[in-house]
């Protein structure tokens, strides 16, 4: 590197749930990402980069502290505080050293600012969209660097959500390699990288593409079945482990190097630092690998990574860890370690179905794999796999029987690992405030106040909406109107959570009017209020499951008048299928000129669950 290089800007752009054997510049079949392929031969590809965790809250935090998840504390699925204030981020760093520093990101609820990203940013741009919304993030960030880009060096952190499920990409990258569950997942990939595309171009057009650093990775992969199930909670297999990691940045990176050895999220944050020629984090735990990038001779890349994932339940108020996943992989071998940390029942494990199968199933199936009674499973049970990578890549046969050895070798090595990042974290923790009830979950939503008698109810009845799309009239001749925002007197949509549009080309079964079901709002919470005269009405509600290949894995709750009428309500097993009609009526009374129906989301934050096609609302007549 040039002592006198000149002060350089930062791209970070992360790609949610993408497994790099996914893309053609890790020798994937299809060319799924040109662009991505483009920023390869550029700079610099990390063959051999593994996630320190299989999910989002804690890799992202990761990502912007340099920290392991066991020392930062980020882990829980819900009622995780804050991070806490002794912690520096990347960006409080770059804003300390003359950086304008901005974050576009969508809406997953695990990237929120107040979790503790929005530290050293002077502005987070969170909520952009969960579904479809890569091409409305890059025009927020091709405005920024058209106003900014030439007025100070700056940071930009991108984070889309699109690779995540549901896999729904516009046309034509939704059908551009076919129509099977794997194939919408790799037309998202390649959708994301289209306007991944355009940011670099623009990097390109406003001149600063040699001064600029350019990261792309993720935090997780997926499954597709490889152990059994889809979806990614409880697993710390390569599937989910093995992200991608490409730099770029021409001033002072080799081109076209391919760069193979372990390195671990952790050592993101410290190799951008020392690319910028900034001091080290003091508090970070991972280390710098430019030196290894420039080929100095006594650099070697890591002997281990080190993962970890725990979670508590969704449901309910468990707020401990129903279990723990930690694993150590070499460049040979890994060794996986569960325990089963609270008593194996419902209480406390997923019992709803996801990705074929809850985590009880999941973890009989597992014990299973590895020769374990599954119905000897119990709080305190810990499971233990061994894999040779070199002739067992897919991890699918346990060797823990043929080399014990080895096994109680790598163990002793997580343990020390998890004592040490576990006794940093003591440290941290008196430092972390308590979290007001009010911000522990995300999904909720403000009503306005009761109106009653003074609401002028306008809505002509009958009433009938068409979510999240536009007018339109039926088969019999009857007018569906155009989704809209509530107004008082009228009706429309209210939230204060993330929604959303989803929209397919495909055809309905079992309707005259596929056109009613083929958009839908849905989100984490959202309600629908129709300012109406008092009475008695019938309420039909339209549902089709046009992006879930199979059930369990979206469940909501329908609320009319604040009474429940779908409890943990999964649209694919009531229709028996993806694509098919399905209508719901009910009646309720109104006295206060309101007629109120919520959609409440029961999977975690950023899988937005509540959805519906259309609303009609009738007189009701006996």
């Amino acid at each position: 590197m040039d002592d006198d290089a000149p002060d350089l800007n930062v791209i970070f752009f992360s790609p949610d749930t993408v497994r790099r054997d996914h893309l053609s510049c890790y020798g994937y079949g299809r060319q799924t990402t040109p662009n991505l392929d483009r920023l390869a031969k550029e700079g610099v590809l990390f063959a051999d980069h593994v996630a320190n965790s299989g999910w989002t809250l804690p890799q992202y935090m990761t990502m912007h502290t340099g920290m392991y998840p066991l020392t930062h504390g980020m882990t829980l699925l819900k009622f995780n505080p804050p991070l806490s204030p002794d912690v520096t981020t990347l960006a409080t760093i770059l804003k300390e050293h003359g950086y304008a520093t901005q974050a576009f990101s969508s809406s997953n609820g695990y990237l929120h600012p107040q979790l503790g990203y929005g530290r050293g940013f002077d502005d987070y741009f969170w909520g952009l969209g969960y579904n479809q919304a890569t091409g409305r993030i890059t025009q927020e960030v091709i405005k920024w660097l058209d106003k900014n880009a030439k007025q100070n060096k700056f940071f930009i952190f991108i984070h889309d959500n699109d690779t995540h499920e549901p896999f729904n990409a516009p046309e034509p990258f939704n059908s551009m390699w076919g129509g099977e569950y794997v194939d919408r997942y790799d037309g998202e990939i390649s959708y994301v990288d289209h306007y991944f595309g355009k940011i670099l171009d623009r990097i390109e057009e406003l001149g600063i593409k040699e001064e600029t650093l350019v990261i792309y990775t993720s935090d997780h992969g997926t499954e597709f079945w490889e152990h059994g199930f889809l979806e990614k909670k409880v697993n710390l297999y390569n599937e989910i482990l093995h992200v991608p990691l490409v730099m770029s940045c021409p001033a002072v990176l080799p081109e076209g190097k391919i760069l193979k050895g372990l390195i671990a999220t952790v050592d993101i944050v410290p190799t951008i630092l020392d690319i910028l020629r900034l001091p080290p984090k003091k508090d970070a735990q991972g280390r710098s690998f430019l030196p290894l990038i420039q080929d100095e001779p006594k650099a070697q890349p890591r002997k281990q990574v080190f993962s970890h994932t725990e979670h508590n339940t969704r449901f309910g108020a468990a707020k401990s860890s129903s279990f723990e996943h930690l694993s150590v992989h070499t460049d040979t071998h890994k060794f996986i370690r569960a325990k089963i940390l609270l008593p194996f029942k419902e209480d406390f494990f997923e019992i709803q179905m996801e990705g074929g199968g809850n985590w009880v199933t999941r973890f009989r199936a597992l014990a299973e794999r590895i020769g374990m009674d599954p119905e000897k499973i119990e709080q305190g049970t810990v499971l233990r796999e061994l894999y040779d990578l070199r002739t067992d890549p897919k991890e699918q046969k346990n060797i823990i029987l043929e080399q014990p050895e080895l096994a109680v070798k790598l163990e002793e090595q997580l343990d020390r690992w998890v004592e040490e990042t576990r006794s940093r974290k003591a440290k941290l923790a008196a430092s972390i405030p308590r979290m007001k009830k009010t911000e522990v979950q995300f999904v909720g939503i403000s009503w306005p106040e009761q109106q009653g008698d003074r609401v002028i109810p306008k809505c002509p009845i009958p009433i009938r909406v068409n979510v999240g799309g536009q007018k339109y009239v039926d088969r019999e001749g009857l007018t569906w109107l155009a989704d809209r925002p509530y107004s008082l007197g009228k009706w429309g949509y209210i939230t204060h959570t993330y929604t959303d549009i989803l929209f397919t080309s495909e055809k309905v079964e079992g309707t005259d009017d596929p056109a009613l079901y083929q958009s839908q709002r849905f989100g984490q919470s959202f309600a629908y209020i129709f300012d109406v005269p008092n009475g008695k009405y019938r309420v039909n509600l339209l549902f089709a499951e046009t992006i879930m290949d199979m059930g369990g894995l979206e469940f909501f709750n329908v609320y009319i008048q604040d009474r429940p009428v779908l409890t943990s309500y999964n649209i694919f097993n009531d229709a028996n299928g993806r694509n098919k009609a399905v209508k719901k009526t009910f009646v309720c009374k109104v006295n206060k000129n309101q007629l109120i129906i919520r959609f409440e989301g029961l999977t975690e934050p950023q899988q937005e669950a509540a959805k519906v096609a259309a609303i009609e609302i009738l007189p009701f007549t006996q």
